[in-house]
């Protein structure tokens, strides 16, 4: 059977949803839903979804044609049936307050450098013991996407990530799990990590 990128991506996805037991799913950058459609079908993990929608902001390009007012509507029809919350505003400022847990995060958002390093540092902070970190559009070489292979290469520097996976255009890793000490460490230091709060406007 043939399957196009969007396809190897949203199995890919689906694959990763079923395996979260701690935290939430949070995507960032999700135009109409479809990926988020692809992990709630196999997941009773709470997904939250972060994109700008029909919200104008002066000045900013973020998601390009993912501001489209037409998208928020067909985001819901997509989702509407599962526990999907759509968070609309800007991910770098959602990133400042942000304090839940997550087992699977997902950044499609802005492909820049400097945005898919914001996101990245906003929020892989919170990503469990055991969680996984995924990116789209990695394409190695591609001028377009050139800011998401800089950030990818620049994270699989840093140790606390192993088996990365590379999937159509989606690449995965997983953050290594945490020793009997520092569990215990963060538990008796009561680590914000895992404190769930009500910081968010919820649409």
């Amino acid at each position: 059977m043939f399957y196009n990128e969007r396809d190897s991506c949203y199995i890919r996805l689906k694959e990763l949803a079923r395996q979260v037991s701690k935290g939430v799913i949070l995507e960032i950058g999700s135009r109409r839903g479809a990926s988020a459609h692809a992990m709630a079908s196999v997941t009773k993990v709470p997904i939250y979804c972060i994109d700008l929608w029909d919200l104008s902001i002066p000045g900013d390009k973020r998601h390009g044609i993912h501001t489209n007012i037409s998208n928020y509507p067909d985001f819901i029809k997509h989702t509407k049936r599962f526990d999907v919350t759509p968070i609309k505003g800007l991910s770098s400022e959602i990133a400042k307050v942000w304090s839940k847990p997550i087992g699977l995060l997902f950044i499609d958002g802005e492909h820049s450098y400097k945005g898919c390093k914001i996101d990245y540092e906003g929020f892989s902070k919170h990503i469990v013991s055991g969680g996984f970190l995924v990116f789209h559009d990695y394409l190695p070489k591609s001028k377009k996407y050139k800011g998401v292979e800089q950030v990818v290469n620049e994270v699989k520097e840093q140790p606390i990530w192993h088996t990365w996976e590379v999937v159509g255009t989606t690449i995965s890793a997983r953050r290594k799990r945490d020793s009997f000490f520092t569990r215990l460490l963060s538990k008796l230091e009561g680590s914000s990590n895992f404190i769930i709060g009500q910081d968010f406007r919820y649409i």
